[in-house]
């Protein structure tokens, strides 16, 4: 660990609530997710190949072609290939580290899914990338941030007289 993570793990109240055992629990939601988004990914595309509606399958049509073709591939590795192949064995699923790296890839990953989905039906030709794309982003994020550290000002980190908390605190990863 870094000195600031462990800055900050040490000052973390929560700190010896949140053990290995959480982080493997995460893990596995992660796995599940990453299945299911494949899954859902892969079957809208092929029912949509399979109806042969000309109005819907130019969806697919225009994001397959040319350099929008470079983006469905770092979809299918970065997004489906990757993490699930990362996530398979059991043990990495209990280093904190490791799956925060994990989180931290698939959100970016989930983000380049958004833009696959959403750009090329507002720009003609080829790839485009701006400056205001991140720029909306950073306001995006930057106001759910500022809201919830608005709204959690003052609160405490664990809640008060949670009857479930000390269970919670003892979980153990099945297996």
């Amino acid at each position: 660990m870094t000195i600031f993570t462990q800055r900050v793990w040490r000052h973390n109240p929560g700190a010896g609530l949140v053990t290995r055992n959480h982080f493997h629990a995460l893990g596995r939601m992660l796995f599940a997710f990453t299945v299911f988004w494949t899954y859902t990914a892969y079957f809208q595309a092929m029912l949509i190949r399979i109806a042969n509606k000309p109005e819907e399958v130019t969806f697919y049509l225009r994001r397959l072609e040319g350099p929008w073709e470079v983006l469905v591939w770092i979809l299918i590795i970065g997004h489906f290939a990757l993490p699930f192949f990362l996530l398979l064995p059991r043990s990495i699923k209990f280093e904190p580290r490791a799956m925060a790296w994990i989180g931290g890839w698939l959100v970016l990953m989930h983000l380049v899914d958004i833009y696959w989905v959403v750009i090329p039906a507002h720009v003609k030709g080829g790839f485009v990338f701006h400056w205001l794309d991140l720029g909306a982003l950073a306001a995006v994020v930057g106001t759910c941030v500022a809201i919830a550290a608005w709204r959690h000002r003052g609160l405490p980190v664990l809640p008060e007289r949670d009857p479930f908390l000390a269970k919670g605190a003892l979980y153990r990863s099945p297996l």
